[in-house]
Formats: C-alpha cells, sequence, structure tokens
C-alpha cells in the first residue's frame, strides 16, 4: 500500500519532496545504530517509524555515509555493494560506542528509502511507514578502514557462494545419502549405496 502512494509522487511532475536514504547497521545482534547522510546543512537528526513495530519511532543522526554498488538485476552474479561511512570527528564509532568493527561481520546492513515528506513530524507522516521496499544485506568483510572512514562489503543474504549445507560437499552424480534400497531387511544385492542420483 505504501509503495503505491510513493510510485504515485514520483509519478508527478514534481513530487513534493526530496528522496531520502537512511540506514541501519546492525552493531550487536538485536542492537541497530540509526543514521542517514544529512538532509539539511545544519545536519539535524530526523525520524521515521520502525518496520516492525509501526508504534516505535527511531531517531537517524547525520553521519556521512556513502553507498556504491547496488544492481537490481534477475541474471548474472549477485551485487556485493560496499557502503562508506565517515568517521571524521569519532560520530560513527561514538554512537555504537566501539571501534571494533570486526564485531559487524555477519550482522544486518538495511537500507530504507522514501520520501522527505514522509519520516515522522514531517506533513504527510504515515503509520505505516510510506517507503520503498527495504534493502537488506549482511556485512560480509571490511574492505577499508582508515582513522577517517569505513568502508564495509555487503552480500545479499541469500548469497551461498563458498557456503557448505550442512558441511557435505554436491557431487553432480550422486546423492552421498543412503535412500533407494537401503533398507536393511532387503537382501544384501537389493541394498543400494548412495543410490540416488541427480
Amino acid at each position: 500500500m505504501s509503495e503505491k502512494i510513493l510510485v504515485k509522487d514520483l509519478q508527478k511532475l514534481d513530487p513534493g519532496s526530496e528522496l531520502v536514504c537512511l540506514y541501519e547497521l546492525e552493531y550487536v545482534k538485536g542492537s541497530f545504530v540509526y543514521f542517514m547522510s544529512g538532509l539539511d546543512t545544519d545536519l539535524s537528526t530526523v525520524q521515521m517509524r520502525d518496520y516492525s513495530d509501526n508504534s516505535q519511532i527511531n531517531t537517524y543522526i547525520a553521519i556521512p555515509a556513502k553507498m556504491q554498488g547496488l544492481e537490481y538485476k534477475n541474471d548474472g552474479a549477485i551485487a556485493r555493494p560496499t557502503v562508506t561511512i565517515a568517521n571524521a570527528s569519532n560520530a560513527f564509532s561514538n554512537a555504537i560506542g566501539t571501534i571494533d568493527y570486526d564485531t559487524f561481520l555477519g550482522l544486518k546492513f538495511i537500507k530504507r528509502t522514501t520520501l522527505k515528506k514522509y519520516l515522522h513530524g514531517e506533513s504527510g507522516a504515515t503509520n505505516p511507514p510510506t517507503e520503498f521496499p527495504r534493502d537488506i544485506y549482511v556485512m560480509d568483510r571490511i574492505k577499508a578502514k582508515t582513522k577517517s572512514s569505513l568502508q564495509l562489503e555487503l552480500v545479499a543474504p541469500f548469497d551461498l557462494e563458498g557456503v557448505k549445507i550442512p558441511a557435505r560437499n554436491v557431487l553432480p552424480d550422486r546423492c552421498p545419502w543412503q535412500y533407494q534400497g537401503a533398507s536393511p531387511h532387503l537382501p544384501e544385492y537389493k541394498r543400494a549405496q548412495s543410490g540416488c542420483t541427480w
């Protein structure tokens, strides 16, 4: 429903508001820091209703950030976008309370996109929140870390490159389990060892 409202707004010559990207970074399991690149020159905070619990209102602090490499396609390799977060005045490390960024790996990074007029406290604030579909990623590795910035590489939650489930190799012509004919009540010659062909 909320996406339809946004689509109608964006089809107008003047949607009446600017596009806003909000970021949610999970720094400890279940705990998020909420930030955005900054909308106004005074770098004030903005508020938006939580996606899961619409009664909760999250405050997004202004921390310069840039997300690159977002691709939406249905074939080829899955995109691995990067997000660069500035930490020049220690704003980011103060917000999360640590400089041990390795703890982020394997946790969520969420990008929310909406129009400024649909933020909480603006004229068109709605409940539930009006926004585009969220982009949810998992932080895979720290690509670069300097005194002034942190760059993270993100992966889709369903990107299974290099993952073995359940820690077994998939073979091209045989199943490693004994399915057909493995019953102990069958004669020996009828029992199949790894008899399931793929």
